[in-house]
């Protein structure tokens, strides 16, 4: 049976997808922010989806590739087309960075040939922005794994979501560590290896994720309850705004805690979004005027991909 779309939450990746594009387009402040949204958002349905079934590894990772490589690679090939006209050629570093690409290791190799996402964005490689997808593919991957394998320990939801809490916290410490660290070299903080990595990003998929094991397979009764959700929802929300518009990517409290901050709150606001017992108002109400952004959400795959 086909799981319905909560469109509350096709409006909230369409809010990413705008705020990454105005990133990319205008490198304006903090937009890069959006990209929290889609962790979160993906880790929140991916726990959910696993946690409501039983499932084989094989076939929830072949399902997720299948959607995700006919696209990637059409891409790809455009670009390289596209690339090989235009400069006569192709540079080494597209090659390799296509490659990984298709590997799922994208965001691996940016680390390595130090390539700035800050700095260097649509100027040297257009597949740059792949690093997010290459981060998914990898959770995709091993995230059932590691699901299969709490579930046959016999765990109960809260005892896994506490699991993933308490990796999304080593992660933002790995963050915060590196940044530290790198930061009192003679070059600079590190952003590539910060920004990039698998392990110092997780923790917006494992912050959801936890909630995910909290929230999804139960109805949230007691009101104080509610408006703990609801206060904290909204935060998400107005942390998303407040980061978009004032926190530019050299602030150190960004690594320092901050963008894990965003990424707990904005998990909340997914639990707000996706939880009949919360909602305040119909959208279908609004149907005429969210159409469009919806319709947005339900194909940013696509448009992230191509833009």
């Amino acid at each position: 049976m086909k799981k319905q779309r909560i469109q509350s939450l096709d409006i909230l990746r369409a809010v990413a997808l705008v705020l990454i594009c105005v990133y990319h387009w205008f490198s304006y402040k903090g937009t890069y922010i959006g990209v929290v949204i889609f962790f979160a958002l993906s880790g929140y349905l991916v726990t959910s989806g696993l946690l409501s079934r039983d499932f084989s590894i094989f076939s929830v990772i072949s399902r997720r590739l299948k959607k995700i490589y006919p696209s990637l690679l059409i891409v790809i090939l455009a670009s390289t087309i596209a690339l090989y006209f235009v400069n006569n050629g192709l540079e080494m570093k597209y090659k390799y960075s296509a490659l990984f690409s298709v590997l799922g290791l994208n965001n691996i190799y940016q680390i390595f040939s130090k390539m700035s996402y800050f700095d260097n964005f649509g100027i040297i490689l257009p597949l740059t922005h792949i690093w997010a997808l290459s981060f998914l593919i990898q959770m995709y991957v091993f995230f059932p794994v590691l699901v299969q394998g709490l579930k046959k320990l016999k765990l109960k939801d809260y005892t896994m979501g506490s699991i993933f809490l308490a990796i999304s916290v080593i992660s933002g410490l790995v963050m915060a560590y590196i940044f530290y660290a790198t930061s009192k070299s003679s070059e600079g903080a590190d952003f590539s290896r910060i920004y990039y990595g698998t392990d110092t990003r997780a923790f917006s998929f494992f912050c959801a994720a936890g909630l995910a094991c909290f929230y999804s397979r139960r109805e949230i009764k007691s009101n104080v309850e509610k408006k703990i959700v609801y206060v904290l929802g909204i935060l998400g929300i107005v942390s998303i705004i407040v980061f978009s518009f004032g926190i530019d990517y050299r602030n150190a409290l960004n690594y320092y805690g901050l963008m894990f901050l965003v990424s707990i709150l904005f998990s909340f606001s997914i639990v707000l979004f996706s939880k009949p017992e919360l909602k305040k108002f119909d959208i279908s109400k609004y149907n005429k005027i969210l159409d469009p952004v919806i319709r947005l959400g339900q194909h940013q795959y696509q448009y992230y991909l191509w833009q």
